[in-house]
């Protein structure tokens, strides 16, 4: 069919609709307009992964004014279809290199809302109609056919041949503002709805209203902005988030349900699923849904949501693939992911920004999946359409059907330039008069050799002069006589443009900084010497464990006062508990502080696995996460975000249960984390359209910075060589506003909304993350501390500004501030730092002042200035304080508080509230040893603590390294070099509130965890429980044994030379504990005999030595007394606060394992009462043996026994010692443990 003899109407030639197809590389170019497409080859390279790829961004025609409201890929034809909002409609065919194919108005005034394909044409909604046009489209006949007055030249989708008039154009009184259509074929009919209680069934056949649906109620009527068809069901989504599934036939609602707490932003249907994404409310703001919801209409109830690596805008499913879904953020970058896979959905990632193809501010708007599943359509806000492709031949359809096209004229014929036969002499060509492009200058043609390279500058600055002659150590690598020439091919590896900031500067990081790897040796980590990394009193946290990475946030909690007292008070019925968990760990902190032994985070780690979100936020690592591929930074930000919100939620609900429990919920206390990190703030949102504007009050816990959204504005203002205060990046991170696109309720319509911050208050623990996470947001960072050091090692006329010129002397050289910081690389730091007690040590002592070392210098050119803060700690960025003032207009302006003012800062109602630097959470990193990168902890520990720990009530600086504390300086607090990134900074008031100062830790363990127990008579118990009148007291003896479980296996190599080397310990968990009357009438009868049941898979049972047997753990299958740990554990800590003596054997590591410290004059362990010094230690069944002349543990272990054993061990041990013939006995045991080797005569018979 030939359509040369048809012209356009001149309504398009004044929108100036025309067409620019170009590739990725050519988008924000406005002086490309030329097209660019990808040919077979290219396309073929670039497909051969069999992943998508972006293969054309197309300018929509009126693009240039319109964005593109909707996307369509055709059901029958190969086409692609595309509305924007002037009303005007487009269509694309080929899927390699899309050509436009028709381009025809559908509305003078309205934009096109949705599209759908059918047999007879394609069906477009605008706001007020319904439109079937033909594919072609063809502008010529375009006008408007009005209900009930039809007027057609159209074709019914039975007849065999094709319309090229528009069909027919439908309105009605009912369609106030259409949003959606929904075509049902089984019927030939259309829903329509939008923003309107009313739906309506129009049939395409008779051109008729069929019937109309009312949602809602009179008082509460609804709306229907996204309807989706159904074998079952139609389903139809509201503005509000509310989804409702109804009867086909009858439109009855059969259910409902609302998938996000805001609005909703798209769904789709397939299968059994329904698949939705929109807005949710965090901490009082709407914001994208990280989540995905999935909800599973065979059960009618919600399945695991989706953890998507963007918040998803809109998402379709995958024909032919009925769990997998497309998602698309507003930003351009997708997902595809598999419902029937949560933890692992996430199968490809894409991302517009990596191709450069969307325009900077754009948004998407529209998404199409083709019917192939071969490819996806975007539209956005810029006016583009971007086609996304897979397969070296993507199509549209599997079976489609020919799209006719007008013929082309025959083009000229042309010469290829590849032509190797055809005689250029044909071609007539002038002769030129100039010299030609090809010809080379004269300058290009000499020759020329290499220069040789200029000495190091370092070298020059440290040579040793002996008269003209100066003498250097040869530190080149290489012989004095070869000099290297680096070859450059574009751009080198090493250059300053690609190398990162810490390769260019030479560093070490120190002793106490780095990793601790605990070595194991015989005896476990019993061998290990922890007082070598821990000499104070304080303890450190193991980090043996998994996800032990938030060792170093877990100690800033402990060592806010606030916090530590009332997690301490706190205690609740919940099995993982998070703000319980935090305080039993508090607790084991404080017992061990004098001791200075290492806390384990077992139980707390174990409760934060078992929270679903923790792992859909991917906090949790697995044993195949190597520290090289975990962004720490961005790691510990997202838990210390995660888990004050959850520890607020629990505290929330356990406040909640009280007050109703009294009686009184309306007067329900405030919150201690609100009280504690919390700041009031007023969210204000408004439409920057129609400037309608809504305020929602919250409560705010942390702050993030974003330096790359922040540093340009700020800088701006600043002078070119000055940096930035500190102060005003986190004043422009508290006042900073945000924009999203969300519904506007005086528009009808998502618009951009613009969201602005009001505080009421300030809070009383300023807690700020960083954001230093990506090298974007570091090079910032990193970009203040080169001005701080560029401006210190200025001379100091320039300092001064006084215009004079500096003497050419030694004197006007640069310097770095402290005379007393050694050149880079000059003289190296004492291993002993601050604590060297020498006072002729030649190296060079952080912090000391007069130190023994020559003044430094810095060369301009000998590398970057950064390298200077390897050796002085004077410099730093970030102050040791902040003053804030709040003022009435709900702004805040935040100054430094530098450390010669610290003293005299205090509170005041004109200046503002003072804030101490109390903790930073820092990433210790070396590239060199990408698996040692570590998290630490830098705290300002307060005198109460030091008091509690025996010394004088101070405050002072630590380093908390896992188990590793060291104390440090002010000044080595607030030292960043290049290897030290912090992440999380907490300030704290100076002057706190009455209501948290005076805050105490209550014990809430009492009598009731013993006497409220109910005891299940179906089973057979095995102990007798306490009566009132036998709750142990002080002094009183139970004897205890614990049996465990192995969760991993132990990880050992064996050497070269024989020896066996653990890499890493087996990781156990308490599956059984016993605990038995040490006196009274009922001595030796059990009063506690718990089975611990775990969610945890178990990989060994120990059966042999525990004696718990398979289906011993699991409650559907036990007959055993089976509880929860922590029901057991709040038991046994009230054993531990009542001051009972336990008697066991192995207790230190049993109580290791149950995750609890015990004073030790609490403890009674035969394994140590038994045992001469410089000898092994001894089993208990010898010692049962031996004394007892008994046998134990014949087939395995049984707690029960293995408690009285001990028990009788100690009465024994107690009557030697009367009778003062202990000693002489051990001597006689040890005589006779070497004569039977150590084994109980007649044990290998038994066994």
């Amino acid at each position: 069919m030939n359509f040369t003899g048809v012209t356009y109407n001149l309504h398009d030639e004044m929108l100036g609709y025309g067409e620019q197809l170009y590739a990725a590389d050519a988008v924000g170019d406005p002086t490309m307009l030329h097209g660019s497409e990808l040919d077979d080859a290219d396309y073929a390279s670039h497909s051969a992964s069999g992943e998508f790829q972006e293969t054309s961004t197309i300018l929509m025609d009126g693009g240039d004014q319109y964005f593109v409201n909707a996307v369509h890929f055709d059901t029958i034809e190969e086409l692609a279809w595309a509305g924007n909002a002037a009303g005007h409609v487009t269509s694309y065919y080929h899927a390699i290199n899309p050509t436009k194919y028709t381009s025809f108005q559908v509305h003078m005034s309205e934009d096109i809302r949705d599209m759908y394909s059918i047999d007879a044409g394609v069906l477009c909604v605008t706001p007020s109609t319904l439109n079937l046009r033909s594919r072609y489209g063809l502008p010529h006949y375009t006008y408007r056919c009005v209900l009930p007055h039809y007027t057609y030249r159209c074709v019914l989708p039975h007849y065999t041949y094709r319309c090229v008039l528009p069909h027919y154009t439908y309105s009605s009184e009912k369609l106030e503002n259409l949003q959606t259509l929904c075509y049902r074929p089984h019927n030939n009919r259309v829903l329509l709805g939008g923003h309107q209680p009313t739906v309506v069934e129009f049939d395409l056949e008779t051109q008729q209203e069929t019937s109309t649906f009312t949602l809602g109620s009179e008082d509460n009527p609804g709306d229907c902005v996204i309807v989706r068809e159904h074998h079952r069901f139609v389903i139809h989504g509201e503005r509000q988030g509310r989804i409702a599934l109804h009867d086909p036939r009858s439109m009855r609602e059969e259910h409902h349900f609302k998938p996000h707490s805001a609005a909703l932003s798209d769904f789709d249907v397939q299968g059994y699923f329904i698949a939705t994404c929109g807005y949710t409310v965090r901490m009082g703001r709407e914001i994208e849904d990280q989540f995905l919801m999935v909800y599973d209409m065979r059960m009618m109830k919600t399945s695991t949501p989706l953890l998507c690596s963007v918040p998803p805008y809109l998402l379709r499913f995958v024909p032919g693939l009925s769990s997998c879904i497309a998602a698309v953020s507003i930003s351009g970058s997708w997902n595809m992911l598999d419902i029937m896979q949560p933890e692992t959905a996430v199968l490809m990632l894409h991302s517009h920004a990596k191709q450069n193809s969307m325009v900077v501010g754009s948004t998407i708007t529209s998404m199409s999946i083709a019917p192939s599943s071969q490819a996806v359509l975007f539209g956005d806000t810029a006016g583009h359409i971007h086609l996304w492709t897979q397969g070296t031949k993507p199509t549209y359809n599997n079976f489609s059907r020919e799209s006719p096209y007008p013929s082309n004229a025959e083009p000229a014929p042309s010469i290829p330039i590849t032509d190797q036969y055809t005689p250029l002499g044909s071609l007539p060509l002038a002769i030129p008069h100039q010299p030609l492009l090809s010809d080379w200058p004269t300058h290009l043609m000499a020759v020329k050799y290499r220069p040789t390279p200029a000495v190091d500058p370092k070298i020059l600055a440290n040579m040793n002069m002996q008269g003209p002659v100066g003498y250097h150590s040869n530190t080149l690598g290489h012989n004095r006589n070869v000099v290297p020439y680096m070859t450059y091919r574009g751009r080198h590896k090493n250059s300053p443009e690609n190398s990162s900031n810490c390769s260019s500067v030479n560093f070490k990081v120190p002793q106490h900084y780095r990793r601790i790897e605990i070595k194991y040796g015989k005896l476990g980590i019993d061998d290990f010497d922890f007082d070598y990394y821990n000499r104070t009193s304080f303890s450190g946290l193991d980090m043996s464990l998994p996800n032990s990475y938030c060792n170093s946030m877990l100690q800033i909690f402990f060592y806010l006062s606030p916090l530590r007292a009332g997690l301490l008070s706190h205690l609740c019925s919940r099995e993982f508990c998070l703000a319980c968990e935090l305080g039993f760990l508090f607790h084991m902190l404080d017992i061990s502080m004098k001791q200075g032994q290492p806390c384990n985070a077992a139980n707390f780690l174990r409760a934060f696995r078992t929270i679903p979100e923790a792992s859909a936020m991917s906090l949790t690592l697995s044993d195949s996460d190597t520290r090289a591929k975990v962004n720490l930074p961005s790691k510990i930000m997202s838990w210390n975000c995660f888990v004050l919100q959850q520890l607020k939620n629990e505290l929330q609900c356990d406040l909640k249960e009280k007050a109703e429990a009294a009686g009184t919920p309306d007067e329900m206390p405030s919150n201690l984390i609100d009280d504690v990190f919390g700041s009031l703030v007023s969210r204000i949102t408004r439409c920057s359209r129609c400037s309608h504007s809504s305020t929602v009050h919250t409560t705010v816990l942390l702050h993030s910075l974003s330096l790359q959204e922040i540093m340009p504005e700020l800088r701006s203002k600043t002078e070119a060589e000055e940096p930035v205060e500190f102060s005003k990046v986190v004043e422009a991170g508290l006042c900073q506003g945000s924009s999203t696109q969300a519904w506007c309720e005086e528009c009808n319509k998502y618009q951009p909304q613009q969201q602005l911050r009001s505080y009421q208050l300030l809070p009383n623990t300023l807690v700020i993350n960083t954001g230093i996470d990506n090298p974007q947001d570091l090079s910032y960072w990193q970009e203040q501390y080169r001005l701080l050091l560029k401006k210190s090692c200025a001379p100091k006329s320039e300092k001064e500004g006084d215009g004079s010129v500096a003497a050419p002397s030694d004197a006007a050289q640069p310097t770095v501030p402290n005379s007393n910081v050694p050149v880079p690389g000059s003289v190296k730091m004492c291993r002993y730092r601050a604590l060297c007690v020498r006072p002729d040590c030649k190296f060079w002592h952080p912090g000391r002042k007069n130190d023994r070392v020559a003044p430094p210098t810095y060369v301009p050119g000998s590398g970057d200035v950064l390298g200077l803060l390897e050796n002085t700690m004077d410099i730093s960025w970030v102050p040791p304080g902040l003053r804030a003032r709040l003022s009435e207009d709900g702004s805040i302006s935040v100054s430094n508080i530098e450390k010669d003012q610290m003293q005299e800062a205090a509170d005041s109602d004109t200046e503002g509230i003072v804030y101490d630097l109390m903790g930073v959470v820092s990433l210790v990193t070396d590239p060199r040893l990408p698996d040692k990168n570590n998290l630490v902890a830098t705290i300002k520990v307060g005198p109460s603590y030091h008091e509690r720990s025996g010394a004088s009530p101070v405050d002072n600086w630590y380093l908390f390294n896992d188990i590793g504390i060291v104390p440090i300086t002010t000044q080595e607090a607030l030292w960043f070099p290049v290897w030290k990134q912090p992440c999380v900074l907490y300030w704290t008031r100076r002057t706190v509130p009455p209501s948290l100062a005076s805050l105490t830790p209550v014990c809430p363990i009492t009598r009731t965890a013993f006497l409220s127990e109910k005891v299940t008579p179906a089973k057979r118990l095995t102990f007798v429980p306490l009566a009132e009148d036998e709750l142990p007291v002080s002094g009183d003896l139970v004897a205890m044994d614990a049996e465990f479980v192995n969760l991993h296996q132990e990880e050992a190599e064996i050497r070269s030379d024989g020896t066996r080397t653990t890499i890493k310990p087996s990781h156990k968990a308490v599956a059984r504990i016993t605990c038995i009357r040490g006196q009274g009438p009922l001595e030796g009868t059990p009063f506690l005999d718990d089975y611990i049941s775990t969610q945890e898979q178990v990989v060994d049972y120990l059966t042999q030595f525990s004696g718990i047997k398979p289906g011993d753990l699991d409650a559907n299958y036990s007959q055993k007394h089976l509880t929860q740990l922590k029901s057991t554990y709040v038991k046994l800590r009230y054993l531990v606060s009542q001051g009972v003596k336990f008697v066991g054997h192995g207790l230190k590591n049993d109580f290791r394992v149950i995750n609890m410290v015990v004073p030790p004059q609490q403890l009674l362990d035969t394994l140590h009462l038994f045992h001469m010094p410089h000898n092994r230690m001894l089993s208990l069944k010898f010692l049962a043996w031996y004394f007892l002349k008994i046998k134990i543990q014949s087939v395995t272990h049984d707690s029960i026994e293995d408690a009285r054993t001990a028990l009788a061990l100690y009465k024994k041990y107690c009557e030697l010692q009367a009778n003062g013939t202990f000693r002489e006995e051990l001597e006689a045991l040890y005589h006779a443990g070497k004569k039977a080797q150590w084994k109980v005569p007649g044990e290998d018979d038994e066994e």
